[in-house]
Parts: C-alpha cells; structure tokens; sequence
C-alpha cells in the first residue's frame, strides 16, 4: 500500500489530501477530519477494522449519489462537549445550512 499527498485543485486552499492507494484499486472512501482529507479504499479498513466493518454498511447512513466520485463521503463534527464522530457529508451539509437558517430567523425575526 502506498501513501502520497495530493494537492487540491482549488490554489486558495493549502491543504493536501492524504491518499492511500493499493495495486488494483481506486480510494472509494473521502474521510475530512478536523480539516485534512483521507482518501482510502473500503475494502481495506474493513478488512483491518471492526470500527469500520460496521460503521460504512450500517444501515442509517445515507446513499452517497451515483455522481461522487467515493462511495463513502464522511466529515468530522464536534459537539459542545468535545465530542467528535464521522457525519456523512450531506448531513453536515444539511446541519449547517439548517444552523445558518435558524440564526438568521432569530436575527430578523
């Protein structure tokens, strides 16, 4: 398995995306933690962890739409206590659209 950092397309953004790839297959999995991007296979981290074998298939996650180009797209949120945990991308997508709407009706209401 080899390990290699890609730089983003996007100039303004500085962050390099950690890439674990392995002969004979393509990363399916995108993980964002904390800011830095993890692009790995799932076959792999389920194969090596438990953790993993049953978080990606459970079955309350979200369909990742035919369109993305991983299957699996998950991004780190905290919560006030100093928690953390693995949302899929659209949940978080949704959670902030949701805070900014709310804020905004509190503000202007």
């Amino acid at each position: 398995m080899k390990i290699h950092n890609t730089t983003k397309n996007n100039k303004e953004d500085d962050d390099k995306s950690i890439v674990f790839s392995s002969p004979g297959l393509t990363p399916d999995v995108r993980l964002t933690v904390f800011g830095q991007e993890f692009h790995v296979h799932s076959i792999i981290l389920k194969l090596h962890s438990n953790f993993f074998r049953k978080f990606l298939d459970a079955g309350d996650k979200a369909a990742t739409p035919p369109s993305s180009l991983f299957q699996y797209d998950y991004v780190s949120v905290s919560d006030d206590d100093g928690t953390w945990g693995l949302e899929p991308t659209s949940s978080k997508v949704r959670s902030i659209c949701q805070t900014v709407a709310e804020e905004f009706l509190n503000t202007y209401s």
